[in-house]
């Protein structure tokens, strides 16, 4: 998927959505447009000229919309729009002038409320790359689907369900690998599939893109792919793209801990249910859990041992540290809820 400031850059106040039809109306859109730091304007081609020449010397871009709504069409728009926006609690967030978001306990506006877990996620100041790890089904597409839908929808002038402290940026593109292309009618595996999608993202990769990448490597050899993986990441940011991969790959994970401005994520898994929490814990790699999940789902416990017996013995001590973190970060969260509970007490 790839948008351009034509087809989303909006403002977030409502008011400069209305076809600009008089100089005061123009006017009173450029003013909210400086005040409001807005990196684009959508305006009717005959008012384009009066606009451009208002906003002559700001960093403010015009953009032409064919078939501006008006009238009761207008109205109509923003009535749904605020009906949306009631259902799904939805706020509006600040506008950042850099490149960089922050989405705070951000939800999925498909999904249930009363289901979905907020997640916070964030790129572009401490770091530019997030690499999402865990077990299947854990949440990682779901967080990235997350990200690139909210900051469209912001951009697209919608409020967005997220805490009202949220944060968002404009963005040039959105270039998203997401879902298994395999096509037997094209001749193409699933490996296949994602590298034609990748080689057009790397085309189109360029500074102020958001950068969405499932199961980066995956459908082939797991050191060739975690190579090419990691080859492809080094790419992107050197095109000065935000980026948010998800993998399984032990050496994307050590990328990441060892490379500056890439930080590791993890979707959380309740081993005890085989449930995931949905929950993103930034800063800590996860455990894909295979062997664990295996021997709760029935495979003989003398399967699951022999199997750790091929795992190499650089993978071992991988996982025995990621084994560690895991315990800190539940170390944490205990003494995390003690204080929230004396905070509540005093």
């Amino acid at each position: 998927m790839s948008l351009t400031p034509h087809d989303i850059a909006r403002m977030l106040d409502h008011s400069t959505l209305q076809p600009f039809l008089t100089e005061d109306d123009i006017r009173r859109g450029c003013e909210l447009a400086l005040k409001y730091n807005t990196a684009s304007v959508c305006a009717r081609p005959c008012d384009v000229p009066i606009l451009a020449e208002m906003l002559r010397g700001s960093d403010v871009k015009v953009c032409t919309v064919i078939g501006f709504p008006h009238g009761a069409h207008a109205t109509q728009i923003k009535v749904d729009e605020a009906r949306l926006a009631l259902d799904l609690k939805a706020f509006k967030p600040a506008v950042r002038t850099d490149n960089s978001f922050s989405l705070i306990r951000a939800r999925h506006p498909l999904i249930d409320p009363k289901k979905c877990v907020p997640v916070d996620i964030a790129l572009g100041r401490e770091y530019d790359s997030l690499i999402i790890t865990g077990p299947n089904t854990g949440g990682k597409t779901v967080t990235l689907k997350t990200a690139g839908l909210l900051c469209a929808m912001a951009q697209c002038g919608f409020l967005i369900p997220a805490d009202e402290r949220s944060e968002i940026c404009v963005f040039d593109e959105f270039l998203v690998d997401i879902g298994d292309e395999q096509s037997i009618e094209q001749s193409l595996s699933t490996f296949s599939g994602h590298m034609k999608k990748i080689t057009g993202i790397l085309e189109l990769a360029m500074p102020h893109t958001l950068v969405l990448l499932d199961e980066l490597g995956a459908g082939t050899d797991p050191a060739e792919g975690a190579a090419l993986a990691v080859a492809i990441i080094e790419e992107l940011r050197r095109r000065g793209v935000l980026l948010m991969a998800t993998t399984h790959y032990a050496e994307l994970k050590v990328f990441a801990l060892e490379t500056k401005g890439v930080v590791n994520a993890s979707c959380e898994f309740d081993l005890e249910t085989l449930r995931p929490t949905y929950k993103l814990s930034v800063g800590v790699p996860g455990k894909s859990n295979a062997f664990l999940i295996s021997e709760k789902l029935g495979i003989p416990e003398r399967v699951i041992e022999a199997a750790q017996q091929h795992l190499s013995a650089e993978d071992k001590r991988l996982d025995a540290v990621l084994g560690q973190l895991d315990d800190l970060k539940l170390q944490l969260k205990e003494s995390q809820n003690e204080v929230e509970e004396l905070k509540n007490d005093a």
